[in-house]
């Protein structure tokens, strides 16, 4: 989460929308950050938004969730990662308000028919969001409930890409072998919506090279 892209944190990318969403979207009205690293508690202390310290990351994403929820005032809870730096403040904003107007219980993005963050939850789901153990997170009470769940398409692939790094190759020490990463991490990740951009493409077209399109 630390890691800069265009200059600026990742997890900041996000940060920085939600705020700015929280300014303009009546249904936005708290927003809570949960973090185990005290530089990003530390960098956050002005800004409007709670942050709550996990101390037990190691039980997995669970944790986090857990967490947000019971530390939430609201009956309706958004889950959003913050290593998805390309998305847009508008696509969120369409998200929850499409969302509330679905009468629905659950809520889900989608690009090429795959459910991905972010995803809501109404209080319905509360207990089980709290029962939740381990790396299992929302996915499996969506996959349960998906006739309880209202989808939002995102068009642009880009939006949504998980910016990972696996754990297992990093330095911690090491701060250059650290950007190189983050590099290759976006680089990969952008290439991936490219060649799946190009693929698209070349189906719509029949393989036709358009002369100014290429």
């Amino acid at each position: 989460m630390l890691y800069e892209i265009d200059n600026k944190p990742m997890y900041l990318h996000t940060v920085d929308k939600l705020i700015d969403l929280k300014k303009s979207n009546e249904n936005v009205d708290e927003i809570i950050f949960v973090t185990k690293y005290d530089k990003i508690i530390d960098n956050l202390k002005n800004k409007d938004i709670k942050v709550v310290k996990n101390n037990n990351s190691e039980f997995g994403i669970s944790q986090s969730i857990k967490l947000g929820v019971s530390n939430s005032s609201n009956n309706i809870y958004m889950f959003i990662v913050c290593d998805q730096p390309y998305i847009k403040k508008e696509t969120i904003d369409k998200f929850i308000n499409q969302f509330v107007k679905s009468k629905k219980n659950l809520g889900c993005v989608s690009n090429n028919d795959i459910l991905l963050n972010p995803t809501i939850f109404t209080s319905k789901y509360k207990q089980k969001l709290l029962n939740l153990s381990g790396d299992k997170g929302g996915k499996k009470i969506i996959l349960e409930n998906l006739n309880d769940l209202f989808t939002f398409k995102i068009l642009s692939e880009k939006e949504v890409i998980d910016i990972a790094i696996k754990p297992e190759v990093v330095d911690p020490d090491d701060i250059e072998m650290l950007q190189d990463l983050v590099i290759s991490a976006v680089n990969e990740a952008l290439r991936k919506v490219d060649d799946a951009q190009s693929s698209q493409m070349s189906k719509m077209t029949g393989g036709m090279n358009i002369p100014g399109l290429f």
